[in-house]
């Protein structure tokens, strides 16, 4: 993954949220519009029901009317009161039962009921009873409701006078009642074609082709319904109404169905709409597969267009990449062109300035090299060589022998070793015991010059003498304890030089008796020791410092310990590093 270009990781990075992108939008696009259709069709099935409860209302309404008038006009009463006499009841009832079932066209046989069986019917004459126990039942319901009518829902026709066996009617009934007497003296019963119901589920408001829509009655019995329904299905439905439920979801033989209810206060009937999930939104597999065209297609275009734009944005990228290979290849004429303002232009900008800088200062540095060498050059063939003084000291010195001048060939021999160890230039670190001899030498030139104001001593443990130190290590330390601890002094001072070991670290003081300082300048001189301040006069001390610091580390390096009138005292602190044995002696 890291190795693939910016570019490449660009490109891949925005295709991917590309995709991403358009498949959450699509995802929650199909979501969106399958919720929405199906809100729309649960909101219709609710409609198409109510619509038919209330087509259901106005047909019973109508019949409950008739009925109504009819079991109260004297027609009727005058031919219950006269039953018992010989003559033709036809020309009671002919004309009035035709007239009603002509006002209705469902009405399918209108009669007339007494404990003993049909007194009449629409076709006129008594008829034979068929059923004792179903006129029980009719009496028993209706007595009931006090000369109300009564919806008993589908049942077999009372008559029997039809050709087909096992022809179901919608049947009501009213309790024909004696005012003077409150008793009930007959019953008026209609029987209904369900078929006319039929034609209230079939008037468009189904608008889904596999949609069920049918009404039951009380006995969970249908009464008509628009498709052919399983009677295990339909009491499935029914029982999950009765729970008080009016819209629900249900699942038969493993497929997700949506029912829709609405109760009938009259008849005690129950309509129902009922449609499979998967025939709410026939064309969910068409708005999917429309969508993941979309998706795939905004994909390609979205990716065209990144494509150009990380083009845009990269190949200046590129060339200033290639531009920093060849400058760090040494080619520091760089120059990239660019008219762009925005970062990328900047930072090509900012490169073509360091570039050119790298450039100009290179240039410069070289030159002065070749300028300070040249001076080097110059100095060098101005100056006496050092090796030339040594050997002139040696011939004075045989001189100052050969006249007797013995404390003057002291000086001279002391003088050449300092020239001579200070000019040898092949190692930065030598023995503690050359360090010392050179010190030595330098403290005879000095006591040479100071006489009686200048005494040192030295105490160096022979086991350290053969340990590396760094080289003129001590020489400065002792130069400042002469400059500033002995020569103020008019009785002069004493200088000791110690040496010790203590868990693999060296310790070498310098000391002199000489005025001391007190703690604010101490201080003043251990932060100038730390840190290149200007004006500082101590520059050897502080070097020795920064040069044991850099061989062995920040925790070595120089500690002073001063008091006013007692003196000072310079602690080296360095590592045990040994070097060699050496066997030689110092003065003392």
């Amino acid at each position: 993954m890291w190795k693939i270009s910016f570019r490449a990781k660009l490109i891949l990075i925005f295709i991917v949220v590309a995709i991403v992108q358009g498949t959450l939008i699509g995802y929650y696009s199909h979501q969106y519009a399958s919720e929405i259709v199906m809100s729309n069709k649960k909101s219709d099935m609710a409609d198409l029901v109510n619509r038919i409860d209330i087509n259901i209302n106005d047909k019973v309404r109508y019949m409950t009317r008739q009925i109504e008038n009819t079991v109260s006009s004297h027609v009727l009463r005058n031919y219950l009161d006269n039953r018992n006499l010989a003559y033709d009841k036809s020309a009671y009832f002919s004309e009035y039962f035709h007239f009603m079932a002509n006002s209705f066209s469902a009405i399918t046989n209108v009669m007339i009921l007494d404990e003993s069986g049909i007194l009449y019917d629409q076709d006129g004459g008594a008829k034979g009873l068929q059923g004792a126990d179903r006129l029980s039942g009719i009496f028993q319901a209706v007595s009931q409701k006090n000369g109300q009518a009564v919806w008993l829902g589908m049942v077999d026709e009372l008559s029997g006078k039809r050709d087909e066996v096992g022809k179901q009617v919608i049947s009501v009934a009213s309790a024909i009642v004696n005012p003077a007497t409150e008793k009930t003296e007959g019953i008026l019963l209609i029987e209904l074609d369900p078929d006319s119901f039929s034609s209230m589920l079939l008037n468009n408001y189904n608008t889904y082709q596999n949609q069920y829509t049918f009404i039951i009655d009380k006995k969970w019995e249908v009464i008509c319904s628009n498709k052919l329904i399983d009677s295990q299905w339909v009491d499935l439905i029914a029982a999950e109404f009765d729970l008080g439920n009016r819209r629900f979801e249900m699942n038969w033989q493993g497929k997700d169905y949506y029912v829709c209810g609405q109760y009938n206060g009259v008849t005690g009937w129950e309509t129902f709409s009922v449609i499979a999930k998967d025939n709410i939104f026939t064309q969910t597999k068409e708005l999917l597969q429309l969508i993941k065209a979309f998706v795939i297609l905004c994909t390609f275009g979205v990716s065209m267009i990144i494509m150009a734009i990380s083009y845009t944005m990269t190949k200046p990228l590129q060339q200033l990449s290639e531009a920093m290979r060849r400058l760090q290849a040494g080619d520091f004429s760089q120059q990239i062109k660019t008219e762009r303002r925005d970062e990328i232009g900047r930072l090509i900008s900012s490169f073509n300035y360091m570039a050119k800088k790298i450039d100009t200062l290179i240039n410069e540095v070289y030159q002065e090299k070749i300028a300070q060498k040249n001076a080097e050059i110059k100095a060098l063939q101005s100056q006496i060589n050092p090796h030339f003084l040594y050997n002139t000291l040696d011939s004075i010195n045989w001189m100052a022998i050969d006249r007797g001048a013995y404390d003057v060939s002291d000086i001279i021999i002391a003088l050449g070793d300092l020239m001579k160890y200070s000019v040898d230039q092949h190692s930065s670190m030598v023995r503690l015991e050359q360090e010392m001899r050179y010190v030595v030498s330098y403290l005879r030139i000095q006591k040479n010059r100071l006489e009686e104001k200048l005494q040192y001593e030295i105490e160096i443990p022979v086991a350290l003498i053969t340990c590396l130190v760094p080289k003129l290590m001590l020489q400065p330390i002792v130069e400042n304890a002469i400059t500033h601890g002995i020569e103020p002094m008019k009785q002069g001072g004493l200088i000791r030089i110690e040496g010790r070991e203590s868990n693999g670290i060296i310790y070498i003081e310098v000391s002199d008796n000489g005025k001391g300082m007190d703690q604010e300048t101490l201080e003043r001189i251990m932060h100038h020791i730390d840190h290149e301040d200007e004006g500082f006069t101590n520059i050897g001390v502080r070097n020795v410092h920064k040069r044991i610091q850099l061989h062995y580390g920040d925790e070595y390096g120089l500690e002073i310990e001063s008091a006013p009138g007692k003196g000072t005292k310079i602690i080296i602190r360095i590592p045990h590093r040994e070097g060699g044995i050496g066997s030689e002696n110092y003065d003392r």
